[in-house]
């Protein structure tokens, strides 16, 4: 696959939205009852959809604005029209874009939440070492902590001796993917991990090199003291749910077509997407699926991520009632590297 120039920056740019950007804005009902404000505002967010949304083609736009203005009825002021801007972004039909009002924290549910839980790593016996990778939506300078930590954990037990790993990634919802792509990245090794394609083909690729996630290059989240595996290249064995989802998806992902690495329990959430950021003129924000994950072979998802052997059963943590972990660990003290 051949990385071209982008248009868009997924999930890493900001872009203010002053009004309208163009396009084919709409022009509300015939007798018009909402202000010019709350029409503005909202022809602002249907020009977003309109010019970057992964199903931009699919859409019949002139129908989809028309409904999207009956919603919003005799809207006054911006605000008026959220639930307008939900209604559009629930017919995209992506089931990842969503609307974020001003000054929330926290990007509305787009999956059902799963318990919290740290990140953890600890050494199974036999040379089996184990990393949990958590849900995690923080930025910045906590992200670049997270993947730090992730480094420090693998390395507390790659250091007792480790022939292969379990990574652990049920009930991952997602939120920032750049800090756990960095995190894992001693195991899942340097390189091309994975791309994003958008309906244009244009391709962004992102890699992890040197302790750091990177987007076309640029880094994103950055461990310090990067960690290197006294084993480099081990087999690695990944667990998925159905609570994977987003950037766990992502994560999921950066393993598919890895050499040794081999995927037990159930299939993903089903959002391999990628977002990115609009902001509107009140501080609102539309989180907009823009592109399609694929894997370091190109191929492509988008929906559900299949592990290559599905395991039922519940996480415990003990392979003795955790069936998804079992057959992960039993399948890696076969494998060559541990085995041999």
């Amino acid at each position: 696959m051949r990385a071209r120039a982008t248009r868009i920056a997924v999930g890493v740019l900001w872009i203010l939205i002053i009004g309208g950007c163009g396009g084919e804005s709409g022009t509300g009902p015939p007798e018009e009852k909402i202000s010019a404000a709350a029409k503005s505002y909202l022809n602002a967010a249907l020009d977003i959809m309109q010019a970057h949304s992964i199903n931009r083609y699919k859409i019949d736009w002139p129908p989809f604005r028309a409904r999207a203005f009956e919603e919003a009825g005799a809207a006054q002021v911006p605000s008026d029209t959220y639930d307008a801007i939900r209604f559009g972004l629930g017919e995209l039909g992506d089931h990842h874009s969503h609307f974020r009002p001003p000054g929330a924290q926290l990007q509305e549910a787009i999956v059902p939440q799963a318990p919290a839980r740290a990140p953890s790593a600890q050494h199974l016996g036999e040379g089996i070492g184990y990393v949990s990778v958590s849900a995690f939506s923080g930025s910045g300078d906590a992200a670049n902590q997270l993947a730090t930590d992730y480094h420090r954990m693998i390395e507390g037990v790659d250091t007792l001796g480790v022939c292969g790993w379990v990574v652990d990634l049920r009930g991952n919802t997602g939120g920032n993917m750049w800090p756990m792509v960095a995190g894992v990245g001693p195991i899942v090794g340097e390189g091309v991990l994975g791309f994003f394609v958008d309906p244009d083909s244009v391709v962004k690729t992102w890699t992890y090199e040197s302790g750091g996630s990177r987007l076309d290059g640029y880094t994103i989240a950055q461990a310090s003291d990067p960690y290197e595996l006294a084993l480099p290249d081990p087999p690695v064995a990944v667990i998925t749910d159905s609570l994977t989802a987003s950037s766990g998806e992502a994560t999921t992902i950066a393993f598919r077509g890895r050499p040794d690495a081999r995927s037990f329990g159930r299939p993903t959430w089903g959002v391999s997407t990628a977002n990115s950021t609009f902001l509107l003129s009140d501080g609102a924000a539309l989180i907009l699926t823009v592109s399609t994950m694929a894997d370091r072979t190109g191929q492509l998802y988008g929906e559900k991520v299949i592990p290559d052997q599905l395991v039922d059963g519940p996480r415990t943590g003990d392979p003795e009632t955790d069936q998804p972990l079992a057959a992960s660990i039993d399948w890696l003290r076969e494998h060559p590297g541990c085995s041999g």
